[in-house]
């Protein structure tokens, strides 16, 4: 069995990456940067970081059934459970993240990005507010 090594922190250009962040990832090229939400950090026998990263996608990102229409905003984005492990190397840089209280209503402009989800509750949290470099913020509401 191959030797695994849990992290809870890690360094990128300077930067602290934690479990628990959101960060952006590298996308194909001319696509926009993935999104996602560090779960995991650890580092196998090959010596390289992998992070577990739950995702969260835009609206165009989303398979929807046929004839089904998606009722969002155009600076939306979606939390999902989809989780993959990738290679720490794929972060463009760190999001930070803070909690609304529930009920929360007043949402962003429209350049910046917000995110509803039915399917998860943390903590009585019902939102969050992810600050992307560059200045974009991106508003994750839960509901």
């Amino acid at each position: 069995m191959p030797r695994t090594i849990k992290f809870v922190i890690f360094l990128q250009d300077g930067r602290k990456i934690s479990v628990g962040d959101c960060a952006l990832f590298k996308p194909p090229q001319d696509s926009p940067p993935f999104i996602g939400l560090i779960r995991w950090l650890t580092s196998r026998k090959d010596n390289n970081l992998h992070l577990g990263v739950n995702w969260l996608y835009r609206p165009a990102e989303l398979k929807l059934g046929k004839g089904s229409l998606l009722d969002s905003a155009p600076n939306e984005i979606f939390y999902s459970f989809h989780k993959d492990e990738i290679p720490a190397a794929s972060v463009l840089h760190p999001c930070k993240v803070a909690f609304l209280p529930r009920g929360a209503r007043n949402f962003p402009q429209r350049d910046i990005l917000f995110c509803v989800s039915a399917q998860l509750k943390l903590y009585g949290v019902t939102a969050l507010m992810l600050e992307c470099g560059g200045g974009r913020n991106a508003l994750i509401p839960f509901a």
